[in-house]
């Protein structure tokens, strides 16, 4: 048990975070391409977010919270996009012109934060969210 609890909590380094996010990713890509139905776009981010974003974060220090902004952008351009579709009489799933831009500008903004997690380095010794970074 204290195994499973010190993977969920504390912090990890730049060289665990890249492992763990190509990891993420061959899993998210994998499921894209042989599910297109399953919802991948939603269902996987907030996994990376809890498992491995919020403990990059930790160390360097900053709150989980902040691994929420990109998937927040997404739902926030979603509940627009959506808004805007009713406005205009149609049903809030209808496909529009918008609806590529919207989405191409919260994917460069997610990409942008997965390789900014990868860059700084972490705090040096301990931070308040742990004594040293965890080994798995």
């Amino acid at each position: 048990m204290d195994k499973l609890k010190t993977f969920f909590a504390g912090r990890i380094g730049r060289q665990t975070y890249i492992v763990y996010t190509c990891i993420y990713l061959a899993v998210f890509i994998g499921l894209k391409s042989l599910s297109p139905s399953y919802p991948t776009d939603v269902m996987l981010p907030p996994i990376w977010i809890a498992l491995i974003a919020a403990r990059r974060l930790h160390d360097m220090g900053l709150s989980a919270w902040w691994g929420l902004s990109p998937f927040g952008l997404g739902v926030a351009v979603g509940f627009i996009k959506a808004f805007q579709n009713i406005r205009a009489g149609l049903q809030a799933s209808t496909p529009t012109s918008h609806d590529a831009l919207g989405s191409a500008i919260v994917g460069l903004i997610s990409i942008a934060f997965i390789v900014w997690l990868a860059i700084p380095r972490g705090d040096a010794g301990p931070n308040r969210f742990s004594a040293e970074r965890s080994r798995y």
